[in-house]
């Protein structure tokens, strides 16, 4: 039997698929997204699809997406900014390692990452960055993570040993996104 996280990347591949060539109803497709995004594990399959999967739309991710992300985001916006960490990351190490086209993919998810939570442009989402990136500025500078918000990302760092060429591209990546943030306001 398969786990909830691997069907869940198979069903949303499927139905990102059908919205990418129009086939699907947005009220079909929102009340989809809005089931896979209720659980963690099948919230976390659902980004991997639309972060890495090779669709037409690329970074100008559907509104139908975005509204129920929004309108979902117990999950999503811890999720979105660890995704753009981890992108930024493992971007690094295939950069050094010499593996192009999986750089190519990483930075795919650098790309749809920024481009969603720019989309989203939720206060709560901007706090989840800006928590992230206090996070990671405190591993740079003291190889600790502060209290409060940014604390609770100590251990996702911790658990997944990021070096220091890592954290500073994750943290100019976030610093990026919080820049094309504050400017606007929330999209409602």
């Amino acid at each position: 039997m398969q786990q909830p996280f691997q069907q869940s990347i198979e069903q949303s591949s499927e139905l990102l698929n059908q919205l990418d060539v129009g086939i699907v109803e947005q009220d079909a497709a929102s009340n989809r997204i809005a089931d896979l995004l209720a659980e963690l594990a099948t919230a976390r399959g659902f980004f991997v699809a639309l972060l890495t999967g090779d669709w037409s739309f690329d970074c100008r991710i559907p509104d139908v997406v975005v509204d129920t992300i929004r309108a979902n985001p117990e999950h999503a916006f811890n999720l979105l900014a660890k995704n753009l960490v981890m992108s930024s990351a493992t971007a690094v190490s295939h950069r050094k390692s010499g593996e192009p086209e999986l750089e190519k993919g990483s930075q795919r998810v650098i790309d749809r990452s920024s481009a969603l939570i720019v989309a989203l442009n939720e206060p709560e989402m901007t706090q989840e960055v800006a928590d992230l990136l206090t996070a990671v500025e405190d591993r740079l500078k003291h190889s600790t993570t502060t209290g409060g918000n940014a604390g609770t990302y100590g251990a996702f760092l911790e658990r997944w040993s990021y070096n220091d060429e890592q954290m500073l591209v994750a943290s100019n990546n976030l610093k990026a996104v919080i820049a094309r943030l504050e400017p606007s306001k929330p999209k409602r």
